[in-house]
């Protein structure tokens, strides 16, 4: 039994979901609340189709089970009734045939004397055959055929014989017929009392076909109204391919398919069509509509508006966009785009459109330092991640004046880090740069001043690299000790390579092993002493430079405890290297940097200070600055900056 959905009916034929304002008095209102922050169609569209959906399947399963119930209650009585009848007449029949054919026998002998009692029979079965309701054109051709057969019967005594046996064979089929219907009279009693419409199927062929036919009805009263309340129900009052819904005499909902486009209303109060439109078409594209001249179509959400589409009544059509009732938001007004901020800065493409000049951000040190990031024009690069391959990407002409809170490599790129000097540079706290993207991602270098005050073609500021090393190998001291954690040989570079004549001390804390300390190219591995590459070049603790796996004698030997110096000439490729004895550099195999006598050895490539050691607990303290050294750069030398 189809149950009654009481709440849904109750709701629509109450008027509970109505087009005047949402409240807490009028939950049910599909207009916006008066304080403008809840949207009753937002709030009760959705539960309003919902509750018509079910109104009408309940509608359209009570009529399939009050249509399926008569017809099998009338399908049952009829076929009960005829069966009733035909078990009457055969039985009737049959008590006459027995008469007839007892007469028949008598008859025979007796036909010639019988003419008139026949005619009087012929008239007796003319009587009989008006008397009988179910009399057929059959039934009447048999009459004139009695007619005939009144003369044929006095010659057809043989054949009433054999006659006789043809009616009992008949009244025994006559039987097994009324057998068959009292059966089909009880399949039909039972299929009359398990029917199910879940498993219905209608009939086909003529007849009943499934489809209940109801009124087309009118808003005030439609076709298929609830009982008690005849103005509630649905009704096809747009005409062909529409179905409305019904609510206390005016339409509330439409649904429509026209030109290819299914149409969903939500009638107003202004009537047809009313102001909201749901379109879906037959290209896949879904359209809402307000259909009133002067109307909008607004989208809320609970934290108010984010967009509106306004329609002023025809004279102009804007649209704006916003994440509340306030700014920012994206609006037209007449043909005009704007864009309202609540700082007051607008970006494209993350580049300020005004505003921005006076304010600062900081970034962190790191691979990439995305100065796009932001529309500050003043950035602090503080402690991070180095070193500084890529600098983000920001509309071409955008500038940036950026200080360095921080020691940290800037990586040299000839098209996308495009840096003074040609080169990389390793900053200290306080230099000052200032940077132009060209677009792209790419930037060039325009200034850059060292805290000090010095011009930055004099040596950078350096440090022993925390990942261009083996991984065994602790740097601590701020980049200054190197210590083998692991044990084995172990290598590992500087930050960075070197662009103008510079000076540098290595101090030996702990040589359980075999050391060596010198310059290396980058390809240079780091599991192996620099000296047994062809690009590496080292001062070796027996007194010996090595290159290329061979050892070469070359000045006095060291230790735990010596202080050993460097002076490096890139622009010659001349490595000087000695020890510092009395405050004073003495150069192995009487070189002199100053006059560029007696090199260790002539290089070529670009290079980086480089060490290797052999033995777990091996540790060395570079002297990079001047500050850090003990004896006096050679002329013509500085050290780093």
């Amino acid at each position: 039994m189809t149950m009654r959905p009481t709440a849904e009916i109750d709701r629509l034929s109450n008027r509970y979901y109505n087009e005047n304002p949402y409240s807490a008095e009028n939950p049910g209102g599909l207009d916006e609340s008066d304080d403008g922050l809840t949207a009753g169609h937002v709030t009760n569209f959705p539960d309003a189709l919902q509750a018509v959906g079910t109104v009408v399947k309940f509608v359209g399963d009570v009529a399939l089970d009050v249509i399926a119930s008569e017809v099998n209650a009338a399908a049952s009585a009829t076929a009960a009734a005829g069966s009733a009848q035909s078990a009457q007449l055969i039985a009737q029949a049959t008590a006459a045939d027995r008469q007839a054919t007892g007469q028949d026998r008598q008859a025979t002998a007796a036909d010639r004397q019988a003419v008139a009692t026949d005619k009087v029979a012929v008239h007796n079965d003319r009587l009989a055959a008006d008397a009988d309701a179910q009399a057929t054109a059959a039934d009447r051709q048999a009459v004139a055929a009695d007619k005939v057969a009144v003369h044929a019967d006095r010659q057809a005594a043989d054949a009433d014989a054999q006659a006789t046996a043809a009616d009992r064979q008949a009244v025994a089929q006559d039987k097994a017929a009324v057998h068959a219907d009292r059966l089909a009279t009880e399949v039909a009693a039972a299929a009359a009392q398990t029917w199910n419409p879940a498993n219905y199927v209608p009939k086909t062929g003529g007849g009943f076909t499934g489809q209940v036919g109801v009124p087309i009805g009118l808003s005030a009263v439609p076709g298929l109204a609830f009982v008690g309340d005849s103005d509630t129900g649905l009704a096809q009052v747009a005409g062909p391919n529409t179905l409305s819904l019904v609510t206390g005499g005016a339409e509330a909902i439409r649904a429509e398919v026209n030109g290819g486009a299914a149409y969903l209303y939500l009638i107003g109060a202004t009537g047809a069509y009313g102001a909201m439109r749901l379109q879906v078409w037959s290209d896949g594209n879904v359209y809402l509509d307000n259909t009133r001249n002067g109307g909008s179509v607004i989208v809320r959400t609970a934290q108010g508006i984010v967009g509106e589409f306004i329609d002023t009544a025809g004279a102009s059509r804007n649209l704006r966009f916003r994440a509340s009732t306030t700014t920012p938001e994206i609006s037209t007004s007449a043909g005009a785009l704007n864009l309202t901020s609540a700082t007051g800065e607008v970006l494209v493409n993350g580049a300020p459109i005004g505003g921005g000049e006076d304010t600062a951000a900081s970034i962190a040190a790191a691979a990439t330092v995305n100065l796009g990031s932001t529309s500050a024009k003043a950035i602090r690069i503080t402690a991070g991640a180095g070193p500084i391959t890529a600098w983000g990407v920001a509309p071409a002409g955008a500038h940036r004046d950026i200080t360095f809170a921080t020691s940290v490599v800037l990586t040299y790129n000839a098209t996308s880090a495009i840096l003074t000097g040609g080169t990389n540079i390793t900053t200290v706290a306080g230099d000052t740069c200032r940077m132009e993207s060209l677009g792209a991602g790419n930037w060039k270098m325009l200034s850059y001043q060292r805290a000090t005050g010095r011009a930055l073609n004099g040596a950078t500021a350096q440090a022993l690299s925390s990942t261009d090393k083996a991984s065994g190998i602790t740097i601590s001291n701020n980049g200054l000790t190197a210590t083998n954690s692991a044990g084995g040989v172990l290598a590992g570079r500087a930050l960075s390579s070197m662009s103008s004549p510079v000076y540098w001390e290595v101090m030996i804390d702990v040589m359980p092993g075999v050391m060596g300390f010198g310059i290396a190219s980058a390809s240079v591995g780091l599991t192996d002493y620099i000296s047994n590459n062809p690009a590496g070049y080292a001062y070796i603790p027996g007194g010996q430079k090595a290159t290329n796996s061979t050892p070469y004698s070359f000045g006095a030997g060291w230790g735990a405890g010596s202080r050993l110096c460097f002076a490096f000439d890139p622009a010659s490729g001349k490595l000087w290297a000695g020890q510092v004895s009395g405050g004073v550099a003495v150069w192995g195999g009487g070189g002199d940097p100053t006059s560029g006598d007696n090199p260790m050895f002539i290089t070529s490539g670009t290079m980086y200070p480089a060490y290797s050691f052999n033995g777990q607990g091996a540790a060395v303290t570079f002297a990079f600055a001047a500050a850090q050294q003990v004896a006096a750069a050679p002329a013509g030398f500085s050290a780093f900056g």
